[in-house]
């Protein structure tokens, strides 16, 4: 509301989780404390990860098979974007769009 934004940054790690079946799966997830991650993931918008593929690095958004903990409140999200600023804002304001044209601007708003 002040016109700032916070970045929490953390490196990753891979983990083990056992499903109720007993089958096991990996994901990769941040290294910070179980109790810092639990309270930082409920209250962001965008929960990313960076990844470098050739060289070349991109952001993300949505993990298409959860072996990564990402999330995005944003419905229209792209899953993947490039790893820049720019690259963020152009995909947050078509999100942005995609969902206003599909409310009728009901919850979109300038303020």
């Amino acid at each position: 509301m002040e016109g700032y934004s916070l970045v929490f940054i953390s490196h990753s790690k891979d983990k083990t989780f056992t499903r109720k079946d007993g089958t096991t799966y990996n994901q990769i997830v941040p290294t910070c404390s179980s109790a810092y991650n639990e309270i930082i993931k409920n209250m962001v918008d965008i929960e990313a990860y960076i990844d470098v593929d050739n060289g070349e690095r991109r952001l993300i958004m949505r993990s298409p098979d959860d072996s990564i903990e990402c999330k995005c409140r944003f419905k229209y999200m792209a899953p993947t974007i490039g790893f820049s600023y720019k690259s963020l804002v152009n995909a947050l304001n078509e999100a942005i769009d995609k969902e206003a044209l599909e409310t009728n601007n009901q919850y979109v708003t300038d303020e």
